[in-house]
């Protein structure tokens, strides 16, 4: 499963800080998934990187866990593994992978034509690069898709490669359809692949759900087929609310501080800009996007993207400070996502900001300091890193090899 002013009271070195081991705590997640839930990505990384070779192929097949049924070429060997569908020719190198992302995007085809132009800048630095056929939105299973075709060299050649973008917004999910033809002599088989896609159907989704805060301070919608787990304590701490995506590859969390100032664009930044400053210290530190004034459901923000290492891994960080004088409360709004999803999964992280709403009702007791944890919690979040490391690496040397 991409990121001047200080406290305005005595002791805010401290406070920000303690922000910065709340923001990597969350980012831990991506790591050991939601606390009392199930695994997150990587707890699947121990699973063989492909297994149930024996599906026979020539016959639609379902894959529950990947939200679509397909029909692989006759003869092709199927593979099941951690986070895709992969068919393989048995006479030559040509493959199929079908794979589902995180991605929460409107159903249409101008929007899919959009996300294909995204997934494209993936490939565009390959050898050889070219777009053969340009993109262009068509319709699947009555779900919006965009496709392309590209080439580029590998170690046998010119290859061909046939990408296509479904979009499920039933499942908060972007299907991702690569046919590669590793040379010339494997373009006749074009046809077989094309049929492959033309197979393809999305099993049942949800329908979209929303969130509620038990104090009657807000309430935000919750992406389809995603969890929501309120009070949640990591390394001792307390968050509002996690949301969590299908495979876990995506969390939100909200957490709340007591928060006397006044509600400013310059108060914002401030609380932000500290807790990035004690964050640059770890591991592959970047800012992607600098901090700037955001107005969320009409209060006073600050947002910046940045990303860095909690393992041998990069995650990206949307980290949004909003004020709240009404509650004499300031909000985090984190979401989290590994790298190599960001370029589909910051959608469903901006619509989920998008939907926070701050209702007017006065809450009976204020939210725990979100900035009041201990200087623990970065060691925390170094020790699980560690503890991970060995198994991720493994795992996303298979996943590098297997998302084209």
């Amino acid at each position: 499963m991409r990121p001047g002013l200080h406290f305005f009271i005595v002791g805010g070195f401290m406070r920000a800080v303690a922000a910065v081991n709340v923001i990597a705590a969350i980012a831990i997640l991506a790591v050991v998934g939601p606390p009392g839930g199930g695994s997150g990505p990587t707890g699947s990384f121990g699973l063989a990187a492909m297994e149930g070779g024996g599906t026979s192929a020539g016959a639609p097949v379902d894959f529950p866990a990947f939200g679509f049924r397909v029909t692989p070429p006759d003869g092709w060997e199927v593979r099941t593994g951690v986070d895709d569908v992969g068919m393989f020719y048995p006479s030559g190198n040509a493959n199929i992978f079908l794979a589902p992302n995180p991605g929460c995007v409107a159903r249409s085809l101008d929007e899919a034509v959009s996300v294909l132009e995204s997934y494209l800048t993936v490939f565009s630095s390959y050898s050889g690069y070219q777009v053969l056929e340009p993109p262009a939105g068509r319709w699947i299973d009555n779900h919006a898709a965009a496709g392309a075709l590209i080439s580029h060299f590998l170690a046998d050649g010119r290859a061909y490669q046939m990408l296509t973008v479904i979009l499920g917004p039933e499942l908060s999910t972007i299907w991702t359809f690569s046919g590669l033809m590793h040379n010339a002599s494997e373009v006749s088989l074009r046809p077989l692949i094309n049929a492959t896609l033309e197979s393809f159907v999305a099993l049942d989704g949800s329908s979209a759900a929303s969130y509620s805060d038990p104090s009657g301070r807000f309430r935000l919608d919750v992406p389809p087929g995603w969890s929501a787990a309120a009070n949640v304590s990591v390394g001792g701490e307390r968050l509002d609310v996690l949301l969590s995506s299908v495979r876990n590859e995506v969390t939100f969390a909200v957490t709340s501080a007591a928060f006397s100032e006044g509600a400013t664009y310059e108060a914002a930044r401030g609380i932000l800009e500290a807790a990035l400053t004690g964050l640059s210290s770890q591991p592959g530190f970047q800012t992607l996007e600098p901090v700037a004034s955001v107005q969320v459901d009409g209060h006073v923000g600050a947002q910046a993207v940045v990303t860095w290492q909690p393992s041998t891994f990069n995650v990206v960080q949307v980290i949004t400070v909003v004020l709240s004088p009404e509650f004499r409360v300031s909000w985090a709004l984190i979401g989290t996502m590994f790298s190599w999803d960001a370029i589909f999964a910051r959608s469903c992280v901006n619509a989920t900001l998008t939907s926070f709403d701050l209702l007017g009702s006065e809450p009976a007791v204020l939210a725990p300091d979100w900035l009041a944890a201990h200087q623990m919690w970065i060691l925390l979040a170094a020790l699980v890193a560690t503890a991970t490391e060995g198994t991720v690496m493994g795992a996303l040397i298979i996943r590098g090899s297997r998302k084209h």
